[in-house]
């Protein structure tokens, strides 16, 4: 039979003066009660005496759970309990549950044994067996004895002896499991108090144990002579470590602190890191974090480097509605401005500041508001690649960016401010643009009369430059459209809209673009497909051919409308669409008719894959002005090169994409974007193509921009190889060149990773051909180190020095 009770409450203490507990009595003599409970105190009793001597009554007893919380040992109800001591805890009590449970009335000990289970609060005891001395207020478990707190922390051992209040309580040998899987043995417990325990002799890991051999060694583990876990702060300290790799031991760590399971924040050090670099020589830091308060932290990482100390600061903090983050670094060195070892500065302050935030704004017009910036600027052009530890060094400008957005509804507006620094050695910024503001409002309605929708789409722009052309402009476009299926299964889009541009320019090259212009641009479109649908025995085939008009009014673009936005890029995505270029300044002017065809086959046995083949015919001629522009984009006279998208894919062994312009007279690709992987994680080739023509420039306008002759045509290939050596190991190796004339290797790299359950290592081996003033080509090294519940430990160089980021 299964029985429950309380643990009676003693006011004797032990040598570790524990708290007492709450008790009821189990003796069976008078109490001052009224004469007729002592008749129900018998019966009781009686019961009690016959359901232990009988099956049937036991096994009642055992499906009614009778639980002796509401009844001292001899059965009774107690109806006055003992009031609670303020100084004990209140409504805490400790209870025991056993299968079979035996009273030493004269010795005052409770026996309990068989899955035995006592409970204090949100901690649990379970063994085999239990001895209560209530004279000393000690529990002793025997056999099978585990531990479960309120962290959700599971003590293992053979015996243990704790407290009646079960906050004290030492043990010899003792394994653990912490909430987050880490597991540990030592040779002794002393469970000091609730919101501490120290272990002897310990060794700590939280890389799991192989199943088919526990004893093995697991991949890294802490051996300590003394560890303590304050279980109310959620640390976990090491005295006298050793940090043992694979059995062996490789570091002697005096003092180690680190967090424990339930720890999502804490001030403290984080990992170091070091390294080398042929410009900074020697390379050291370490960050501190502080945690400020539950809405706030920051982090200091002083560097040191060969010529000056650098500090880099982030401070992050969070609102009720929003976030915003700072990040600075200051530091004094050299600064060489130019290629020329002259133009070289020393000890110049540099430094660089990036902030961000987001911040929701209640206004009662839109549902919801939102105000944000980003502020990204340096003191000089190569000061984030010279220090490339920032993360930085592969940024050709910075940004920033002041905005305002809301939505309500169908509509969104938004406006913002952008300012620019240019970092490639040939910028000017003065000639840079500054744009504040640029205001955007589109609105789509709900479908009207004959299901049409009207659209509203507005824009406001003012830019500015301390050198060069300045140009205001307002643009809105109103337009209306519709989409039907037929009952024949055609889907059918039309629509027709206005598009409204005014300008006003000054200080522009081209005199005639000085002034106030205006422009009105009329568009009507439709296109209109027909899915076909065929299943046979190999697969699904789904044909869809589309077709489609777009009218709209000619000589639209001249030299009165500058270009500040608008680039000319014909693809699969936009052959479509009613205006195919990017931007606003200039529009598409030409009436066409678009046709293509879309074939797609779907199969579990032989891939999915999908072909798209478009292209447009001009209904109207080409403004001679900007004719020879357009031919390297594919737009030309009568018909345009085609656009072409392709697509396959083989459950995860291959996978093909492709998209390309192609000329219509020798088929061959002027614009080529193409990507293929073959293969399985144990192995998998990787092959990349990219072949992107010299930006097309519009109208002559666009020359207001300095940086025009720099822009040209790329042609790169890319391509590597990968395998999952093991389970743990992965190798791959990757190289990038340039193609045509004056082309050649731009990079080679290898990189092997290890990596478990509780750690990752990685070196990556680089080699780079390019230069850019203070960057210069040469070998890149990187190694990285992660212990899990330890942070982590990067190394880097390159020529042994640094030439990648320490953050990547």
């Amino acid at each position: 039979m299964r029985t429950s009770t309380v643990i009676p409450e003693t006011s004797q203490t032990s040598s570790i003066t524990p708290a007492p507990i709450s008790y009821r009595r189990w003796s069976l003599a008078p109490r001052l009660e009224p004469f007729w409970k002592d008749y129900i105190q018998i019966l009781l009793t009686l019961f009690i005496l016959i359901s232990r001597s009988y099956g049937d009554a036991q096994v009642l007893l055992d499906t009614k759970e009778i639980n002796l919380e509401q009844l001292d040992a001899t059965g009774i109800t107690d109806p006055y309990p003992p009031k609670s001591n303020s100084f004990r805890e209140k409504n805490v009590r400790t209870f025991l549950d056993a299968d079979h449970l035996n009273y030493n009335k004269k010795q005052k000990i409770i026996t309990a044994f068989g899955n035995v289970r006592v409970s204090r609060g949100d901690i649990t005891l379970l063994a085999d067996k239990v001895i209560y001395n209530q004279r000393v207020d000690k529990i002793n478990a025997h056999g099978n004895v585990r531990i479960l707190d309120s962290q959700k922390n599971i003590l293992f051992a053979q015996e243990f002896e704790i407290d009646g209040d079960m906050k004290k309580g030492f043990t010899n040998t003792v394994q653990g499991i912490l909430a987050d899987n880490s597991v540990f043995a030592a040779n002794g417990i002393q469970r000091n108090s609730e919101s501490e325990s120290q272990f002897n002799q310990v060794t700590y890991t939280p890389c799991s144990l192989c199943r088919s051999d526990p004893s093995k060694h697991p991949t890294w583990a802490i051996q300590s002579r003394h560890m303590l876990i304050n279980h109310e702060e959620g640390d976990i300290e090491h005295t006298d470590s050793f940090l043992q790799i694979n059995g062996t031991r490789v570091l002697y760590i005096p003092y180690l602190s680190h967090p424990g399971p339930h720890v999502k924040r804490r001030s403290g050090f984080l990992s170091p890191f070091f390294g080398g670099s042929e410009n900074l020589g020697a390379i050291l830091g370490f960050s501190y974090y502080w945690a400020i308060n539950n809405q706030s932290d920051v982090t200091f990482t002083p560097i040191y480097t060969r010529e000056n100390p650098l500090l880099v600061t982030t401070y992050r903090h969070a609102f009720c509605n929003g976030a915003i983050e700072i990040e600075t670094s200051i530091t004094k060195g050299k600064f060489k401005s130019g290629p020329a070892e002259s133009e070289r500065n020393r000890n110049r302050l540099r430094g660089h500041i990036k902030t961000s935030g987001r911040l929701s704004v209640p206004v009662s017009f839109f549902d919801g508001s939102y105000f944000g910036f980003n502020i990204h600027r340096t003191l000089d052009g190569t000061y984030l690649k010279r220090y490339t530890m920032l993360g930085y060094a592969k940024e050709s400008y910075l940004t920033s960016r002041l905005y305002y957005e809301g939505f309500r509804d169908r509509s969104y507006f938004l406006a913002e401010g952008f300012s620019f620094q240019g970092l490639q050695q040939d910028d000017r910024n003065k000639r840079i643009p500054f744009i504040a503001p640029s205001i955007e409002y589109h609105y789509l309605s709900k479908p009207m009369a004959y299901q049409f929708t009207p659209y509203v789409d507005t824009s406001i722009l003012n830019i500015q430059r301390r050198q060069g052309q300045n140009t205001k402009r307002f643009s809105t476009t109103f337009g209306i459209k519709r989409q039907w299926i037929s009952n024949f299964g055609t889907v059918s889009d039309i629509g027709a809209e206005a598009k409204i541009d005014a300008y006003g320019v000054s200080a522009s090259r081209n005199p005639k673009t000085n002034g106030n212009n205006a422009r009105i641009t009329p568009r009507l479109f439709a296109h209109i497909k027909y899915p076909l649908y065929q299943v046979t025995s190999y697969g699904r085939f789904v044909l869809e051919p589309i077709v489609g008009i777009v009218i709209t009014s000619n000589n639209r673009n001249t030299n009165r409308f500058p270009d500040e936005d608008s680039f000319i890029e014909m693809s699969d995505a936009n052959i479509f669409d009613a205006d195919r270029f990017s931007g606003l300044d200039i529009v598409d002017q030409w009436s066409r008719v678009n046709y293509g065809a879309k074939l797609s086959f779907y199969s579990k046995s032989l891939g999915n894959s999908e072909l798209f083949l478009g292209q447009s015919i001009a209904l109207t001629s080409v403004n001679p002005l900007v004719n020879h522009n357009l031919e390297v984009a594919g737009v030309r006279p009568g018909t345009s090169d085609f656009v072409v998208r392709a697509h396959y894919t083989y459950k995860d062994w291959v996978h093909f994409a492709s998209r390309m312009v192609l000329n219509r007279d020798r088929i061959s690709a002027k614009r080529n974007e193409t990507q293929l992987s073959i293969g399985q994680k144990q192995l998998r080739f990787k092959i990349g193509y990219v072949r992107i023509p010299k930006p097309i420039l519009i109208t002559p306008a666009l020359s207001s921009f300095s940086r025009l002759s720099s822009l040209k045509s790329i042609e790169q290939i890319k391509y590597g190889v990968s395998t999952q050596l093991n389970k743990t190991w992965r190798l791959s190796f990757h190289a990038a060149r340039e193609l045509g004339s004056g082309g050649g290797a731009l990079s080679h790299g290898a990189t092997l990773t290890y990596s478990d359950d509780c750690f990752d290592f990685s070196t990556t081996l680089t080699k780079t051909f390019y230069q850019d003033r203070d960057f210069k080509p040469g070998l890149t090294t990187m190694f990285r180190i992660s212990f899990k519940n330890l942070g982590e430990v990067s190394i880097s160089g390159d020529r042994l020095g640094l030439g990648k980021s320490l953050k990547e």
